[in-house]
């Protein structure tokens, strides 16, 4: 395999997602990476301060919902840019497989948390503010609970592979992916 620079090329720029898509896609892994730590360490807290960490892992992840529904809407209407090298097949599959499945846990994991947080003897808030509680049975509750629970690991395992695989590519393979979600380039 020959070496390749990091340096950007023309092929980068053209290669690039769009200003708001780069954007909201650093929003959500800061989101995400900092949902994923609160609720770790909640477990690990005591009761006080683990409260206090679960109302703001609540928040955060019906903020990841929001952008999350931003970010499709705005897909829908903004494709993604081409490779600036081809890619093999298999990579282009499971490239597709770790995406769409990231995607579906954003929006599975915040509804199966609101819907186990409906059962709760506190109120569920988004920052301090009150939302709405669903009437949702037991039987609902326990389900949302646990397949929480399941999904998380899930999550976690596939942020793991997407941010691995990012790496391998800008510094193994050496083809400057990470500049496609550069919002700052020009």
């Amino acid at each position: 395999m020959e070496a390749r620079s990091l340096e950007r090329t023309d092929a980068d720029i053209r290669n690039r997602y769009d200003t708001l898509s780069a954007a909201l896609h650093w929003l959500t892994a800061g989101l995400v990476i900092s949902a994923i730590v609160i609720a770790l360490w909640a477990d690990r807290a005591g009761r006080d301060l683990g409260l206090q960490l679960i109302f703001l892992h609540k928040s955060l992840g019906l903020t990841i919902f929001a952008v999350v529904v931003v970010r499709i809407g705005w897909r829908l209407f903004h494709r993604a840019p081409p490779y600036s090298l081809p890619l093999p097949m298999w990579q282009r599959i499971v490239s597709w497989i770790v995406h769409y499945s990231l995607y579906a846990l954003m929006l599975a994991l915040p509804i199966t948390g609101y819907l186990l947080s409906t059962k709760s003897m506190f109120p569920l808030e988004w920052f301090g503010n009150e939302i709405p509680k669903a009437p949702v049975s037991d039987e609902t509750a326990e389900a949302a609970d646990a397949a929480h629970g399941w999904l998380s690991w899930v999550a976690i395992w596939m942020v793991v592979l997407h941010v691995s695989a990012a790496l391998w590519h800008q510094f193994g393979m050496r083809d400057r992916l990470i500049a496609r979600m550069n919002p700052f380039s020009t």
